[in-house]
């Protein structure tokens, strides 16, 4: 999960900045075009999670969820005239995770019920989520 607390962290920076004055909308509206091309270059980590039988299922997911989080950004940009909304948005994507929590606890419970099934040891500091290439953040 730390690459989607690292996007929620940049969301979060430039949301207080917006509203503290340090940053202009337009300088914003371009945060927020980034975070949602990151958002688009999330992807499952199958090398250590030992999950790829259920690859089709979990993408299905995961595109789900990437769609989600990308609409709602794009909603959350729309808010950014309106304080009220724009709050009470960035408080709903920051509970939510960008719509990756339900996703990151379903593929944490099919690895852990694998690891328990079939007596592998797994590391537990395996990262679910991957940007593409490889990096965590950038």
């Amino acid at each position: 999960m730390r690459v989607i607390d690292e996007i929620l962290d940049d969301l979060l920076t430039a949301a207080t900045d917006l509203n503290a004055g340090n940053l202009s909308r337009e300088e914003f509206n371009l945060t927020v075009d980034l975070l949602i091309r990151r958002v688009n270059q999330v992807r499952i980590n199958y090398e250590g999670a030992r999950i790829h039988v259920f690859q089709r299922v979990f993408n299905q997911l995961l595109f789900s969820a990437k769609f989600k989080a990308m609409e709602g950004l794009k909603e959350f940009k729309e808010a950014a005239t309106h304080k009220k909304s724009f709050n009470n948005r960035i408080r709903g994507i920051l509970g939510q995770k960008l719509h990756f929590l339900s996703l990151y606890r379903t593929i944490k419970a099919n690895r852990d019920g694998y690891r328990d099934r079939n007596g592998y040891y797994l590391k537990s500091d395996i990262e679910i989520f991957v940007l593409e290439g490889g990096e965590t953040h950038e």
